[in-house]
């Protein structure tokens, strides 16, 4: 029987917007208010970004915002090719970068802002020893007893958490923290506890509410697009899923860029982010996903194709918190449609939002008021 067991959490936006209105806090890291945050502060006002922007008319969602990059570097790119001077091909180019790179920045500012080292000390209080044990009681009985994940660890196995971050911040970093410490007694290896059955369902030979697994586990925090303590590693932009490009072309008399396909390159969040084989594998040998606080975009289908195939492919399962009852499900199964059929029954929803909170992982104001 396997002894180690892998859980992998995508966590988005949401993850941290919880947390900050949990804590009180005034200003949230929603895009409205770094839009209203770059209006105010933003020295170049005739940033062509920032004209796109405003010209939207909609504030509302960080996925509005990247689709708008997409369709801005579509058009910077045929206006490149129209153009037939290289010099002004240059400057098409390195005005957009310029461009993007000062939007890049202030946003790393407005995180500076809104999350202040008091911050990371108080979420660092809260820890994410309930979330990570007793996520399982998020669900309904009829999930709960289909979910084949509560029957695998025992006492002793292993758990290895992943945190995949998507998020700049490192908010889920600090919750998840406590879990550092891999041997915090003398007589045991074990370090933290999981509970199968936290609601105690009744049935024939079901596990008891307060039946514990005490288990050995380890912790790794991954930020696919980028950390906000590295400002240039901050990832705004398209998921082209490309591996090389062709940025340049020379002969033995001329060199010439390709400034198209730089532009492609610049932005491609998957190219920057280095997916490939080593988060194929982090994938693969994942038994369980949990996704929370993260919409499920277009910009990462890399991420919702490689999650569905995993779940298709062998004993994989994956659980959504979808929060205001967006219809997640649904939205990731159509990035491989073709997989339906055999990954239905593997993907659990649990629906929340502010008048029916979570009662086990991601409670933020219930962690919060016994801080």
């Amino acid at each position: 029987m396997k002894t180690k067991h892998t859980v992998s959490f995508i966590i988005g936006n949401g993850f941290d917007i919880g947390v900050l209105c949990a804590l009180e806090k005034v200003f949230l890291t929603s895009y409205k208010e770094f839009y209203a945050y770059l209006s105010y502060f933003l020295k170049t006002q005739n940033n062509s970004i920032y004209e796109a922007i405003r010209s939207l008319d909609n504030d509302s969602l960080w996925v509005d915002y990247e689709l708008l990059l997409e369709n801005l570097v579509e058009n910077k790119k045929l206006e490149i090719e129209k153009e037939t001077d290289r010099q002004e091909q240059k400057k098409i180019y390195d005005t957009f970068i310029d461009d993007w790179k000062e939007i890049q920045y202030k946003f790393a500012d407005f995180l500076n802002y809104v999350i202040t080292p008091d911050t990371l000390k108080r979420v660092s209080a809260l820890k994410g020893t309930k979330t990570l044990g007793s996520f399982l009681g998020d669900l309904q009985k009829e999930d709960w007893e289909k979910i084949a994940f509560k029957n695998y660890p025992r006492y002793q196995s292993e758990i290895e958490y992943k945190i995949f971050n998507f998020n700049y911040s490192t908010l889920a970093d600090n919750y998840f923290f406590h879990l550092f410490d891999r041997h915090p007694y003398n007589v045991s290896d074990n370090n933290t506890d999981f509970y199968p059955n936290p609601r105690g369902f009744k049935g024939e030979g079901y596990i008891q509410k307060y039946d514990k697994k005490s288990l050995r586990s380890t912790i790794k925090f991954y930020h696919p697009h980028g950390q906000l303590s590295i400002p240039e590693s901050i990832l705004f932009g398209i998921g082209y899923n490309r591996k090389t490009y062709q940025t340049s072309t020379s002969s033995t008399s001329n060199f010439h860029e390709n400034f198209g396909e730089k532009l492609t390159k610049k932005l491609d969040k998957l190219y920057w982010s280095e997916l490939g084989a080593e988060k194929d594998i982090e994938i693969i040998q994942t038994d369980l996903f949990i996704i929370y606080g993260h919409s499920i975009g277009e910009s990462d289908k890399w991420w919702w194709q490689k999650i569905l195939q995993a779940l298709a492919r062998g004993d994989a399962e994956l659980i959504i918190y979808d929060y205001d009852s967006q219809n997640l499900k649904n939205q990731i199964i159509d990035y491989f449609p073709d997989l339906k059929e055999s990954v239905e029954n593997k993907i659990f929803v649990i629906n929340f939002d502010d008048n029916t909170p979570l009662n086990y992982a991601f409670n933020f104001k219930r962690e919060n008021a016994r801080e």
